[in-house]
């Protein structure tokens, strides 16, 4: 049987299912990918269908993953300095959080470039920030137009702050000149 044609969307459900309990959605999506033979079904001792991705489902995901950093490189190098710097701030700084906030009843998922905390143990004194990194105006202004996005990062933080880099401060490396710019 042919591969079909794997779009984004199911490239991130297979990312969800590694991600998750394997739990069947039992659509389009996952008929392809079983299809396809990147997941797989696995019948528990009670009889219940989870999924499984597969060693060819790992080995997309892997390709996914190394081609998406090639494509960020200024985003991800600007990432790294923000967490950088608010470690030496003496907080303690994550990439790639997958945090879960209440927006208009209804749970959301957002996920923040670097989301830190001040380094205690006393919950009033946390003070958690997110920053959100964007290396150009136009993507700075097409998540400003995202209300959802703002309104989980102000129920996740005290302070969000938007780091923006341009074609300017990248060095041909890769690298970030200049100061940290919020």
């Amino acid at each position: 049987m042919p591969t079909p044609q794997l779009a984004p969307p199911h490239r991130r459900r297979l990312r969800d299912i590694y991600r998750s309990a394997g739990w069947p959605c039992q659509d389009g999506i996952e008929i392809e990918l079983l299809g396809a033979g990147l997941v797989e079904r696995v019948r528990g001792p009670l009889g219940h269908e989870t999924l499984r991705v597969t060693d060819a489902g790992i080995a997309l995901l892997a390709e996914t993953l190394a081609r998406n950093r090639a494509r960020r490189g200024p985003h991800e190098a600007l990432v790294e300095r923000v967490a950088t710097a608010m470690t030496r701030a003496g907080r303690l700084a994550w990439r790639g959080l997958s945090l879960r906030a209440k927006v208009a009843d209804a749970w959301t998922l957002a996920m923040p470039d670097v989301f830190s905390i001040r380094h205690t143990t006393v919950e009033a004194y946390l003070e958690p920030i997110v920053h959100e990194v964007k290396v150009s105006r136009a993507d700075l202004l097409g998540d400003l137009r995202q209300p959802n996005k703002r309104a989980a990062y102000r129920e996740l933080c005290s302070e969000c702050w938007y780091a923006r880099c341009d074609a300017r401060t990248v060095g041909h490396r890769g690298g970030i000149r200049g100061p940290l710019s919020s």
